[in-house]
């Protein structure tokens, strides 16, 4: 799940699809063409993090491999577990 436009562009980059992305608020539809193209028609739940960051929508966002945070520097990696 990614809370901004330039965090989705990095997952997309390294070839990760999320599971629940930022709305912008500022493109209609709310997701940038560029982003389209790489989402390849598959966008995931859009989140409105405007005013708010969406805690409750997080665990409806079902990831497909399992992830965690590193607390030391807010880094996804996979588990090995």
């Amino acid at each position: 799940m990614t809370l901004d436009n330039q965090a989705t562009d990095d997952a997309l980059t390294l070839g990760v699809t999320p599971v629940g992305i930022a709305k912008i608020s500022f493109v209609e539809g709310g997701v940038q063409e560029w982003t389209k193209a790489e989402l390849r028609g598959k966008t995931p739940p859009l989140l409105d993090v405007d005013t708010a960051l969406p805690y409750e929508r997080s665990p409806r966002c079902a990831p497909t491999s399992s992830w965690r945070l590193t607390p030391t520097c807010w880094t996804a990696r996979p588990t090995t577990d």
